[in-house]
């Protein structure tokens, strides 16, 4: 998972604390309902903003204590499969060291 990018709320964030000033400044002219409206948007976005970084946490932790696997920790192979790994390679080794592999140049390797 990815994380989510945060730049968008937060320009909405800051462009409605600017009409929220504003319209605080315009004093009289500004209706209360107008002004509840912009305070419960920010309200609503400063929400979404906290749960997305919890989101973007969440994640980021996931990603630190994701483990890969060194060669020590992967189970050993069937051996049925390592004996069909062996053919493949002694037979890629005899085509290499014979004419056939010789035809071919460096480009064949």
């Amino acid at each position: 998972m990815t994380q989510v990018d945060t730049q968008a709320l937060l320009r909405a964030v800051a462009f409605l604390t600017e009409q929220l000033e504003e319209a605080v400044l315009a004093g009289e002219g500004a209706k209360a309902e107008s002004l509840e409206k912009i305070a419960k948007s920010i309200s609503a976005h400063i929400k979404t903003l906290r749960e997305v970084d919890a989101y973007n946490d969440a994640v980021q932790t996931r990603d630190d204590n994701q483990r890969y696997l060194s060669y020590e920790d992967y189970p050993p192979l069937r051996p049925g499969d390592r004996a069909e790994i062996l053919r493949e390679l002694d037979a890629l080794f005899t085509r290499i060291t014979t004419d056939e592999g010789a035809d071919c140049g460096s480009e064949g390797l």
